[in-house]
């Protein structure tokens, strides 16, 4: 029983948001047994709480010819209130997508997006210039490939649906239009906002705007949703592991993907390139549970696994699949 804080209905309806944040409020009803307003109002306590940080649509960026890269930085010489500046400056920055706190060897992640290493390494350049006073040092990295898990854990069932949202692939360049974009910045934003919401800030027809979407969940643009919780307050503790494994066959990695799979505590799985390989995203209740995971994942790949690191994830400050700004289209 991972999650205590909370009571079983509050899991239920935790658990389907994180399967599909854009469920309505009916359609989580009808699968937790309750009605639509009792699922409205625990949303809306969850939120109050600050258990419910936000609604996250998940997009496959290199559909739309973005790449992802990780900068990871351990800083010096900063107080809280020069770090809140900088982590302030970093949230309205359009090509950062994700930053997070953390102890261990470094002490701030950024995530970034960029449309080929070259921007990216204009972004680090930026990024390491203007901070230099309070940046010791920088470890860059480029994601391959990462797969979203679905945490099970909430409700304490084991996986059982293959399909994991992912952000990976060769690059491609598919061509958004304006209300696209615009529909894609504002579900990224708050993945559970209304479509007649949107169609009356982009002064578009409803239909207009259910057509784009439906095309861009067909394309895989759009992978899924998903909640983003406040873990510390379910007293939760996220721990992310810096894995250099060399793998001797593609069957010992798939084995890896898989164990990693079916370990319930194991949410995202990402494949990177540069001073580690891979990391594993873990959510556990303490350290204990943490060490009998990874004692385990080192017996099971004693030959592969060379070394890691581990972070103890602190805060999360902003998660967006797709930073750039709002449009603003003039028709539809």
């Amino acid at each position: 029983n991972m999650i205590k804080s909370i009571d079983l209905k509050d899991k239920q309806i935790l658990y389907q948001l994180e399967l599909d944040a854009r469920q309505s409020y009916s359609q989580i009803a009808k699968k937790t047994k309750t009605s639509k307003e009792v699922v409205k109002y625990r949303i809306d306590r969850l939120k109050e709480k600050g258990i419910i940080n936000k609604f996250v649509l998940m997009i496959n960026g290199p559909k739309l010819g973005y790449s992802a890269y990780k900068l990871y930085l351990k800083l010096r010489n900063i107080s809280e209130k020069e770090l809140n500046i900088m982590i302030n400056d970093f949230k309205k920055n359009e090509n950062i997508a994700w930053i997070v706190t953390c102890y261990g060897k470094y002490d701030l992640i950024i995530g970034t997006i960029a449309k080929d290493n070259y921007e990216s390494f204009e972004i680090n350049n930026q990024i390491q210039k203007d901070y230099q006073k309070f940046i010791h040092e920088v470890t860059p990295l480029n994601h391959i490939d990462i797969r979203h898990q679905k945490r099970t854990y909430i409700v304490d069932k084991k996986r059982t649906d293959k399909y994991s949202p992912f952000w990976g692939g060769k690059t491609q360049n598919y061509k958004l239009d304006e209300y696209e974009k615009a529909i894609l910045s504002k579900l990224c934003e708050n993945a559970r906002k209304p479509i007649i919401k949107i169609a009356s800030e982009l002064k578009s027809p409803v239909d207009n705007i259910h057509r784009r979407l439906k095309k861009l969940i067909k394309d895989k643009i759009i992978e899924g949703s998903k909640v983003s919780l406040n873990k510390g307050l379910l007293e939760i503790q996220s721990y992310k592991i810096l894995l250099q494994i060399r793998f001797q066959s593609l069957q010992k990695e798939k084995e890896f993907f898989n164990r990693s799979y079916q370990q319930n505590n194991i949410v995202n799985v990402v494949r990177m390139m540069g001073s580690w390989n891979y990391e594993l995203d873990i959510d556990v209740t303490n350290i204990t549970q943490l060490n009998e995971i990874m004692t385990e994942l080192k017996n099971n790949f004693a030959e592969e696994i060379i070394s890691y690191d581990t972070l103890q994830i602190f805060k999360q400050y902003k998660y967006n699949f797709f930073p750039i700004k709002d449009q603003n289209p003039k028709y539809c």
